[in-house]
């Protein structure tokens, strides 16, 4: 069995595109990088060792975030908040530190059950809107945002970040979630497209970090992320011009988040009686 230090070399396929496309659309448009499901898709279809898996999947993260960035920007109505994007980032980039450095201090097992029960009482109030109560929410624009909600978007990056080293997810599953809830005013394009771009920053910071240790295979990378920012340029322009496309990509935020949690949950479960 390969090991995840030596430095394997999988031929990367052309099926690869198609597949990366298809990640990055789903993903873009919900708010998220991609990961959640690029890993799985190299470790255990590919037989590619976790932490290659884990650096390579960060190509088509950034790949599919930036595009989506960048097309969101370009767009006449487009929902980017710059000065809330910084405060995610400055939390973020912070978070993620503390986070990775007590990891190993904490019990992540606990954490990871909490984290099921928050996901799963998420993924429903995404997917029953009427119980985030819409009527209070004030029409979208960065314009309504005061002082106070940058400071709730500095603490949402620090918890996104904190999170991200320590359960292994993706910061969009976080930034998402808790802007929607949280600044309603946002309302879900405003979140969604904060989320990509503070997504597209803490995705290269990571994957720089993992290009030192040479530990991206190239030749996958390449096909996944040429893939990832054609799907990710895609689904931004029909999100702002298909209003079929727009309305159901929050359901299917929440039933990611579903995913997610049910993941988590069937983790805990194959794992109980080591920690017993």
């Amino acid at each position: 069995m390969l090991d995840a230090r030596q430095s394997p070399n999988p031929r990367g396929s052309i099926w690869m595109l198609p597949g990366g496309c298809a990640i990055a659309f789903v993903s873009s448009l919900c708010g998220i990088g991609g990961g959640l499901f690029t890993v799985p898709l190299l470790h255990f279809g590919f037989r590619v060792p976790l932490r290659y898996a884990v650096a390579t999947s960060l190509v088509l993260v950034a790949a599919s975030t930036s595009m989506a960035t960048l097309t969101e920007a370009l767009q006449a109505d487009s929902s980017l908040n710059l000065p809330l994007i910084l405060s995610l980032i400055c939390g973020a980039l912070a978070g993620t530190q503390v986070g990775y450095r007590v990891s190993n201090a904490l019990d992540t097992q606990l954490l990871r059950k909490v984290f099921v029960v928050v996901l799963f009482g998420v993924g429903l109030r995404i997917l029953l809107p009427q119980l985030s109560h819409p009527e209070t929410a004030a029409p979208s624009g960065s314009s309504a945002l005061d002082i106070t909600s940058y400071a709730y978007g500095l603490v949402v990056g620090l918890a996104g970040g904190f999170l991200s080293p320590i359960l292994g997810i993706g910061g969009g599953l976080v930034f998402v979630p808790a802007l929607l809830l949280g600044l309603p005013i946002l309302e879900f394009e405003g979140a969604r497209a904060c989320s990509m771009a503070v997504s597209m920053v803490t995705a290269i910071r990571s994957l720089i970090l993992y290009s030192r240790e040479r530990c991206v295979l190239l030749q996958a990378a390449f096909w996944l992320g040429s893939g990832a920012a054609v799907g990710a340029g895609l689904a931004v322009l029909l999100f702002h011009q298909m209003a079929g496309v727009r309305a159901a990509a929050q359901p299917l935020l929440g039933l990611i988040l579903w995913f997610v949690a049910s993941r988590f949950a069937l983790d805990a479960w194959r794992n109980r009686s080591k920690y017993r």
